[in-house]
């Protein structure tokens, strides 16, 4: 028989039913260790907590806990979860004052937008992550899965392309056709998007914009579409490579200065250009290239650990 929940136990429980918002692993594991130290993640503290979570969330204490593993979603999961996840307290502490003033100005009106729409994501989906003749294959594979749906919905969507306001349900058949066939037409607008303006004007029946919805959840899922989304974001403020620690892009790296150009200068390791003068003058990329030292903090501020899972908890009792 269980003797219950040990003295850590008890303390990650209480900490959890004190919290109003999603809590993660990453997180827990800061907020229980600075209440008496104020250094960098100890690697022993963070498996014990693990250690703790686990046990937790075990059939033997009843599961206490809910763990949910999956990547982030919004911009606001990043801004709130990302920043806990490193061992270094100085990356975490630049994570928490910078983050906010990236994920404001990628969305922001002189920001860039993402890197890919909707539309492109839903490319993506349809293709995967593979080149050549397996991205045709992988292509062809979903096309196959999802056409037969797909071509019984088109007889239901038919009657409805009479009137002004139908111009919507014409690009979802062409959207759906680009998407679930062979045929090569194409719209520029996601099929999701599509669905909810069909939806929002009473353009389609009820129980056809259901099994359309189904369809889109099924095809690209909301979580994976959300993580499509942020991944989109995040890739406008830091070069994009495969294995080696990203660089952050110049125009980001101008915003944080603009933005809080005191605490930047305290950032070790941090030495902005000089200001471009006339003449011949290098590109930015270049004029950027070595503003970061690779052992500064802020040459961590974002990594590829963005995209990787977090552990959410729940408390169940």
């Amino acid at each position: 028989m269980s003797r219950g929940p040990g003295s850590l136990q008890r303390e990650v429980l209480a900490y959890l039913r004190g919290q109003s918002s999603p809590t993660t692993l990453e997180q827990l594991r800061w907020a229980l260790r600075e209440r008496s130290y104020s250094d960098d993640l100890p690697k022993s503290w963070a498996f014990a907590i693990d250690r703790a979570v686990k046990s937790l969330a075990s059939s033997a204490q009843g599961h206490r806990l809910i763990v949910e593993k999956r990547k982030l979603g919004t911009l606001r999961e990043w801004v709130a979860h990302y920043p806990s996840k490193t061992y270094s307290r100085a990356v975490r502490e630049v994570r928490l004052e910078l983050l906010p003033i990236l994920a404001d100005w990628v969305v922001g009106n002189d920001g860039p937008g993402p890197r890919f729409d909707a539309e492109e994501n839903e490319q993506f989906a349809l293709h995967g992550e593979r080149t050549g003749y397996q991205r045709h294959v992988e292509a062809k594979s979903r096309r196959d899965k999802f056409g037969v749906e797909w071509s019984m919905l088109e007889s239901e969507l038919w009657p409805h392309l009479t009137g002004k306001e139908a111009e919507d349900v014409l690009s979802l058949l062409v959207r759906g056709r680009q998407l679930f066939t062979t045929s090569k037409l194409s719209a520029k607008v996601s099929f999701r998007q599509l669905i909810e303006s069909c939806d929002r004007r009473k353009l389609l029946p009820r129980p056809t914009l259901l099994k359309l919805t189904s369809l889109a959840d099924r095809f690209l899922p909301p979580e994976k579409g959300g993580f499509l989304a942020l991944k989109s974001y995040i890739y406008q403020c830091i070069m994009p490579v495969q294995i080696r620690q990203p660089d952050l892009k110049p125009d980001a790296l101008k915003e944080l200065l603009r933005a809080k150009p005191t605490y930047m200068k305290t950032i070790p390791g941090f030495t902005p250009p000089l200001p471009r003068s006339r003449g011949f003058t290098f590109p930015e990329r270049d004029r950027w290239r070595n503003a970061v030292a690779k052992s500064s903090p802020l040459a961590h501020l974002i990594d590829h650990s963005s995209f990787q899972k977090f552990s959410f908890l729940r408390v169940t009792s």
